[in-house]
């Protein structure tokens, strides 16, 4: 009896979840690429991200999927933590689909199911075909793990003492959460553990006032998939898999302030018990996004304060709205780069003055910092190939291609400031220092690297043509500068002033500054039409 009760769970149990694993799949090829698309193609508006939530889950049968794919969307900079949490929102309510379908107890058309669902799959020549096959054998398989459960939980009956332990978490709220958080932890998917849910209930092993809590803790437990995706991603992508969290935390506490109420509701929806709890699953997530929707703006206030850290910078004023005027869309382009340019400069700024004051964090800012202008090269560069796909004039084309080396000699310059900061963190972590002649030096070189730098930008945000032209000679003066200071360090190491690891970084620092005067020098020649 012990071996069929087991086998007959886990059986079923696999069969459960292979189901719903197979029937999302073939919805998602039905629907091709489009779900990745409308995700990352969302707006600013939070209830349009509900209904796309809703929808895009109610495909991918999982919650944790889409929020999973949600962190990586924003880790990418496809979309922002705003956009998301109205997602997540719909992604919850678009979950409960599966209980729902799993309700409606059509355990004896699954034998029919699995043979068309085998047949179409596996005979048809078209993947449409194909994949709606694998959506009708995944039902067949789930109705039948459902099935199997059901069968090996009518010998659980004969057990009064799992039959009272089961009974008492009506009586326990608290141990039925975290039952629930527990099972769905186990089996990574809130679906097959409400699933599992509904073969108790059926069995007459759990009540409502037991199943509610359990159901639950599953949409908490099904939180930890999202969780550990967003393990190594950037802090907004860590906020969104938090703020899922939340968001079924918040929802769990306010129905077991008013359970006695919430299973009073929900017993007028349904005469049974599996259409009871599959509606509790449902108006749960409703009633939550209803409640929390008008309150997104301080759940991502709460979000940050359990994720700290500096937000991740995204495009300001590029819009894909204005491809079809490239005139004003370049304006867009330029305010961008500006922005761009003035971020490489404060990457500089830290560079140096973390190396001055000793300061690691101003080094792990600079390093942020270099993510940032990685991810607006790449998005620039992005929307100038947009651009240039519709009817430019001869002189947009031209301002189009200055634009493209532009964001690459800004990268560039990010690059080597980030370089700068490796550079100082080796001497510092190496107990080394610099002389303070070859102190000074550094310092000069990079107030000189700095005015270079800054002009360049200024250049750029006013059409400054008279200002590239007079910016234009630092690039000789910083290389005079780099050639003197190599002479004034080998000096310093043939009197022995100076150690070898520590002129070794000085060496390579001077690159690094000589190389940033060459790219500012680029952007002036962009800037004056030249390139």
């Amino acid at each position: 009896m012990v071996q069929q009760i087991i086998f007959g769970t886990v059986g079923g149990l696999g069969l459960l979840i292979y189901g719903i694993q197979l029937m999302g799949d073939g919805l998602q090829q039905v629907a091709g690429d489009r779900m990745r698309k409308i995700l990352s193609a969302l707006t600013n508006n939070s209830l349009m991200g509900v209904f796309v939530g809703a929808v895009v889950t109610s495909i991918i049968q999982s919650s944790s999927a889409t929020t999973v794919l949600l962190v990586g969307f924003i880790n990418a900079g496809l979309i922002t933590l705003e956009q998301a949490v109205g997602v997540i929102m719909g992604a919850n309510i678009g979950t409960t689909i599966t209980a729902q379908i799993i309700a409606l107890k059509l355990t004896d058309y699954a034998m029919p199911a699995i043979g068309l669902g085998f047949g179409l799959t596996f005979f048809c020549k078209r993947n449409l075909y194909k994949n709606i096959g694998r959506i009708i054998l995944g039902l067949g398989l789930l109705f039948l793990g459902l099935n199997t459960m059901s069968g090996a939980v009518k010998f659980l009956r004969k057990h009064e003492a799992i039959r009272a332990l089961l009974l008492s978490l009506s009586s326990n709220p608290f141990l039925g959460v975290l039952a629930g958080i527990l099972v769905t932890v186990t089996i990574q998917s809130s679906s097959a553990s409400i699933g599992l849910l509904l073969s108790l209930a059926a069995g007459g092993m759990i009540d409502l006032s037991a199943a509610i809590p359990i159901l639950l803790g599953d949409n908490i437990g099904t939180c930890i998939t999202a969780l550990f995706a967003s393990i190594g991603t950037s802090v907004s992508a860590k906020r969104a898999a938090v703020a899922h969290t939340v968001f079924n935390i918040i929802g769990t506490a306010i129905v077991l302030l008013l359970l006695p109420y919430y299973e009073t509701i929900i017993k007028y929806t349904a005469g049974d018990i599996a259409h009871q709890i599959a509606n509790a699953h449902t108006l749960f997530n409703v009633m939550n996004t209803i409640i929390l929707f008008p309150f997104i703006s301080l759940l991502i206030k709460l979000v940050t304060k359990i994720v700290p850290g500096e937000a991740d910078e995204r495009p300001n004023y590029l819009d894909e709205r204005l491809l079809n005027t490239p005139v004003v869309a370049m304006g867009q382009v330029k305010n961008e780069i500006v922005y761009m340019g003035n971020t490489v400069h404060e990457m500089l700024e830290t560079a140096i003055n973390g190396f001055f004051n000793n300061d690691h964090k101003l080094f792990q800012k600079v390093v942020r910092k270099e993510g940032v202008v990685d991810v607006l090269e790449k998005d620039i560069s992005h929307y100038l190939v947009k651009i240039s796909q519709h009817r430019i004039t001869p002189q947009t084309s031209q301002q189009l291609s200055s634009y493209m080396n532009i964001i690459n000699d800004l990268e560039r310059i990010g690059d080597h400031s980030e370089n700068l900061t490796k550079l100082a963190q080796l001497l510092l972590d190496g107990k080394a220092r610099f002389t303070p002649t070859a102190m000074e030096e550094i310092k000069k070189l990079y107030e000189k690297n700095s005015h270079f730098v800054r002009g360049t930008v200024d250049a750029i945000k006013n059409d400054d043509k008279n200002l590239a032209r007079e910016i234009y000679k630092d690039e000789d003066d910083v290389d005079q500068m780099v050639a003197l200071y190599r002479k004034n360090h080998i000096s310093r190491l043939n009197d022995g002033s100076c150690g070898v690891i520590p002129g070794l970084i000085f060496v390579d620092m001077l690159n690094n500054f000589e190389k940033i005067g060459d790219h500012a020098y680029n952007i002036c020649e962009a800037v004056l039409g030249k390139k």
